[in-house]
């Protein structure tokens, strides 16, 4: 499940939660996640809180299905940002036609009681791009190092568009796996552009 929300106070935020498993219990996890995740945000709570209170309503709940989670959230007045995550697939940006790969290293929510997510501040530039993928993307790649391949598609990315550049993700995982995926794949680009450059993007 994913969401993309922008609040009154100039914040954008996109996520991507992902119940561990298979089957409707996942997905029902997974959907449960987003909708607390864009209740809080919208209420205005800060996104480096927000995975440590859905650990706790996870671990209270008594629930043995863990979900794995990934938010961005971005100032749209001065281009400050943040990357947390806990458990999930690799992020990446994009900037300036190069990938800096943001591997997590924590559990998902819901494992233990006392969680420590991973978390990257950056000053996002105009042009940049922020790419979350769930795990079913780069699993798909038939690659040893599958986000060092993921990388490489995007270097290579001619699009500038954030739907077109999500659409081109996704052919080119489809054309290593065909349509054999085993896991759902989403994909979320989110552009960086200063007002003036909106006028002339492809």
């Amino acid at each position: 499940s994913y969401t993309i929300e922008t609040a009154d106070d100039g914040r954008a935020m996109m996520a991507i939660a992902d119940g561990m498993g298979t089957g409707e219990m996942a997905a029902c996890k997974s959907r449960l996640v987003i909708e607390l995740v864009e209740s809080l945000f919208e209420n205005g709570y800060d996104t480096m809180a927000i995975p440590d209170m859905i650990n706790s309503a996870i671990i209270e709940s008594k629930s043995d299905e863990p979900v794995t989670m990934d938010i961005v959230e971005l100032n749209l007045d001065n281009g400050m940002g943040h990357v947390v995550k806990m458990g999930g697939a690799a992020s990446f940006i994009l900037r300036n036609g190069k990938v800096i790969i943001l591997r997590p290293s924590s559990l998902p929510a819901g494992v233990i009681e006392e969680i420590e997510e991973d978390v990257w501040e950056q000053q996002f530039e105009d042009g940049d791009y922020i790419i979350m993928v769930s795990d079913g993307v780069a699993d798909c790649l038939p690659f040893y190092d599958k986000e060092s391949k993921l990388a490489e598609i995007l270097e290579k990315m001619k699009y500038r568009n954030p739907q077109k550049m999500a659409e081109y993700i996704m052919s080119e995982c489809h054309y290593f796996c065909g349509d054999d995926n085993v896991d759902d794949m989403t994909v979320l680009v989110m552009g960086v552009w200063k007002t003036k450059d909106l006028q002339t993007l492809k």
